[in-house]
């Protein structure tokens, strides 16, 4: 069981990134976290969430034993990437700071994680194709024997978050996700997607580019990732917070998130309130009308 990691950023503008903490397992269960003094003395320091994680000399801890706290969770795997990460090291179950080191693909935002204060490698892609992403992540869902670099591949990609099977890919230097149809739909939930982000962009909502292709003779929805820009060495990543991360709630309080209190939240921090909030009025309302069973606090997110 690992004890400890360290926690990286990647500060605005830049494609390298700086430690900024440490991040600890207690005796207790639970999981702590410290700015890192030479992060609280940088003039570029930007905290890891306003309001619930200021840098200051403050020791911040999880909600409950055996959570992380908001930002590290936003950054961290969720159902299909723990259930990948355990699939390929064949273990029942991984703790948390293992899952954070064991996984370190491409994940959502600007934090990655690593054993050292001093360094941090940003794994690379394994080049392979959509065809064999897809393959590899219906084989995981089936018990199948895969190959490593398969895995991996489906590894890399799972950092992403969510419950869905998915992978990142990169399409003519631009990083997408791609959301794959699961063994266990009942009907064309990817295709269903794909028609409510089309949906979406006509209703006035920002909506990411999106396409539906057929893969393997399977609905693969690919999305292009919104929390990056550039391309190869000079890709810059955006840091991300969940809904529930700043509304400071855990994954066992989510039903107490609402619109109205993330309305509030962006009143005090939205660079244009005006605009956001109407945009979450629209994304509610949009919601709301299409029957979204989905939706709720983590995911919906912020710069």
């Amino acid at each position: 069981m690992t004890s400890e990691a360290f926690v990286w950023i990647y500060l605005p503008g830049r494609t390298e990134p700086v430690v900024c903490g440490r991040l600890d397992a207690l005796e207790d269960g639970a999981y702590s976290f410290f700015y890192g003094r030479s992060y609280r003395d940088r003039d570029d320091a930007i905290p890891l969430a306003p309001e619930v994680m200021p840098v200051t000399e403050t020791t911040f801890v999880g909600r409950r034993a055996g959570a992380l706290p908001g930002p590290i969770r936003d950054a961290g795997p969720d159902a299909w990437g723990r259930y990948v990460a355990e699939y390929r090291k064949g273990t029942v179950k991984l703790d948390e700071l293992d899952l954070l080191l064991h996984v370190h693909g491409d994940r959502i935002g600007a934090l990655a994680f690593s054993p050292s204060s001093t360094e941090c490698h940003a794994a690379a892609p394994p080049v392979v194709t959509l065809v064999d992403l897809e393959a590899a992540a219906r084989g995981v869902q089936e018990g199948a024997t895969l190959p490593q670099h398969l895995l991996d591949a489906l590894l890399h990609g799972t950092s992403i978050g969510g419950a869905r099977p998915k992978a990142t890919v990169d399409i003519d230097g631009s990083q997408w996700i791609a959301k794959f149809s699961s063994t266990t739909d009942q009907y064309r939930v990817v295709r269903w997607e794909a028609a409510s982000l089309t949906l979406a962009q006509a209703a006035g909502i920002r909506v990411p580019a999106h396409q539906l292709e057929q893969i393997n003779g399977r609905d693969t929805l690919l999305v292009e990732r919104f929390d990056r820009e550039g391309a190869d060495a000079m890709v810059r990543r955006h840091h991300m917070l969940s809904a529930l991360t700043l509304l400071n709630l855990d994954d066992t309080e989510a039903a107490l998130a609402s619109y109205p209190d993330l309305s509030d939240v962006l009143l005090r921090h939205a660079h244009n309130p005006a605009a956001d909030r109407a945009e979450l009025f629209r994304r509610m309302v949009f919601n709301i009308l299409i029957g979204n069973e989905d939706d709720h606090a983590k995911n919906h997110a912020c710069f």
